[in-house]
């Protein structure tokens, strides 16, 4: 291209078909359009003849002076893309890590600076490649070191944890043991006609050893139900007959507050199960004990409603509702916890070790069931729970192996045998002896 008295040659450069730029040449004319003028201008002495020649001759010269411009230009962009290509490739294997390779470019220009740079560049990648490596390699140590240290610890907690679980529940016979003689011969010094000073100590010994007990079974139980030494047994049992003798344990109690205890069965619940009745008892002794411990006025009230019901299974909704003080929100989630109570409050005037909810969220679960409550603060409570109870079939007494109805043996009478019977008392604690 010429434009301005300068002659433009341009010559792409292309490695793979990529198109990496250009080299641009440009020539000044300036000197050679003077010739031409001056050529010219002779052109008219000379006449037509020599102006012939001397165009000519301008003509090859011109096609001579593109060649070179060309041929000059080629060689110029094969001397800059062959580096160009090399330092790209360069940086390829930079970019896939390989670190180890340098580049070296012996140039003076801005080629063999950007090599020296490259180089530079892979150096400190490099080197802070391996100092991260060596970093995450000490770190994994220090993890795998830290997580068998954890392992162990936990291991360790586990295994004194269930260390503390088998004491407390193989403890059963030989803390029960002393405290019945306790209680047992407290009764039988009441049976004496002590003096009244006497009685009122002995009644609150009777008092205080029947709640030491207490305190005793329901660690005792949480400890074996811990230590996985509860097993649920498969008896037939009437469900209204457990209801209403677990509630007749409360009669007197709640009489002596003053508090209606009342309690109501579905009729579309039958009364034959198979299941543990005295776990399930116990399940309700806590949370009716619970209710009137923590209600001074209102009523109790017991309800047992289906909540699903198929051939020979039943999910029996147990609910216990008082009009007591009631659970912050705060301590609802934490009260089916071990040894936590609702506020820490109330562990004074109300007494008690924690125990009874979790005891409960223990069998529960052991009964294929969840529990819950819904309580607003100062409107009292209701402790909901579920039970998988298996129906039982209909009972067949009296029968014989063909199905014909046989009359029962009578219970034997010892009434006017005037028989004199010697009993046998297996018990090997001497007081315990002496008390029965």
């Amino acid at each position: 291209q010429i434009e301005n008295e300068v002659m433009d040659v341009s010559m792409p450069i292309f490695a793979d078909k990529i198109h990496l730029g250009e080299v641009r040449v440009g020539f000044s004319l300036k000197t050679l359009n003077k010739e031409i003028s001056e050529q010219i201008s002779s052109f008219h002495e000379l006449g037509l003849e020599k102006r012939n020649e001397a165009l000519t001759m301008l003509f090859f010269l011109s096609l001579c002076f593109i060649a070179v411009g060309i041929v000059l230009a080629y060689f110029l962009a094969r001397d800059m893309s062959n580096p160009i290509l090399e330092l790209a490739h360069y940086a390829q294997r930079i970019g896939q890590g390989d670190f180890g390779f340098r580049f070296s470019l012996k140039r003076k220009d801005e080629l063999g600076l950007l090599s020296r740079t490259m180089n530079e560049m892979a150096l400190q990648i490099n080197e802070k490649n391996k100092a991260l490596l060596d970093a995450h390699t000490l770190l994994e140590k220090r993890v795998r070191d830290r997580t068998q240290e954890l392992l162990l610890a936990k291991d360790k907690a586990e295994a004194a944890n269930r260390a503390k679980s088998n004491f407390l529940a193989n403890m059963s016979h030989e803390i029960r043991t002393p405290m019945n003689g306790v209680i047992g011969m407290t009764q039988l010094a009441l049976l004496t006609t002590p003096p009244p000073e006497q009685r009122e100590y002995l009644e609150l010994i009777e008092k205080s050893s029947n709640r030491l007990l207490k305190v005793i079974n329901d660690i005792l139980d949480f400890s074996k139900i811990e230590a996985n030494k509860v097993t649920l047994v498969e008896e037939r049992f009437n469900l209204r007959d457990t209801i209403a003798t677990t509630i007749r344990e409360f009669s007197f109690k709640a009489k002596e507050k003053g508090i209606p205890l009342n309690w109501s069965v579905q009729d579309e619940i039958p009364d034959a199960f198979i299941g543990d009745a005295d776990r399930l008892s116990q399940i309700l002794i806590n949370l009716i004990g619970n209710a009137i411990k923590f209600t001074q006025a209102g009523s109790v009230t017991v309800r047992v409603t289906k909540e699903y019901a198929e051939l020979d299974e039943l999910i029996a909704h147990f609910s216990v509702t008082d009009t007591g003080i009631g659970i912050s929100p705060e301590y609802q989630a934490s009260i089916f916890e071990a040894f936590s109570q609702a506020d820490e409050s109330h562990s004074r005037p109300y007494e008690g070790t924690g125990l009874g909810l979790a005891i409960c969220a223990r069998l529960v679960s052991l009964m294929h069931g969840h529990i819950w409550v819904e309580s607003p603060e100062g409107q009292g409570s209701t402790f909901h729970f579920t039970v998988l109870l298996k129906k039982a079939p209909p009972a067949e007494l009296g029968q014989n192996g063909n199905g014909t109805q046989q009359e029962l043996p009578a219970e034997p009478s010892l009434a006017h045998t005037g028989t004199q019977l010697q009993i046998l008392l297996a018990e090997d604690n001497l007081v315990n002896q002496k008390v029965a």
